[in-house]
């Protein structure tokens, strides 16, 4: 009798065994919630990177603001082109520092991205 309840027990155990795991159909309806999920997701952070590069620019420019106006009222003097050198580091490619309006001191950078273009304007005292 103890070689039967042994015998039974090990067909037990080897039951058990055999049921640990997923089957197919749990594992496709995981997959299919991921892609859902994914299928919402991917679009909201599709636009961060453009919006990342504005905010980019729209920051270098007001340091470069900052400067421009800390430099006039050091020296007096302040024009676009030379604005990007008065941080540290200096501005370098792929931003490009324009003159918008030379007259009022309105000046522009952009980034030179073209995958995620993105420029803002600044002013500098005269």
């Amino acid at each position: 009798m103890t070689h039967m309840t042994h015998t039974t027990h090990m067909n037990h155990n080897l039951k058990n065994m055999k049921q640990k795991g997923f089957t197919l159909i749990e594992l496709i309806f995981v997959i299919v919630i991921i892609g859902i999920l994914a299928a919402i997701a991917l679009p909201k952070f599709a636009g961060l990177t453009g919006k990342a590069n504005t905010a980019q620019v729209e920051a270098l420019a007001a340091n470069l603001s900052s400067a421009a106006a800390a430099d006039f009222a050091t020296n007096g003097v302040s024009a676009c082109a030379a604005v990007g050198n008065m941080v540290n580091p200096p501005v370098a490619s792929p931003y490009a520092i324009t003159a918008v309006n030379a007259a009022s001191g309105i000046c522009a950078i952009s980034n030179g991205s073209s995958t995620s273009p993105a420029s803002a304007q600044f002013f500098i005292p005269y």
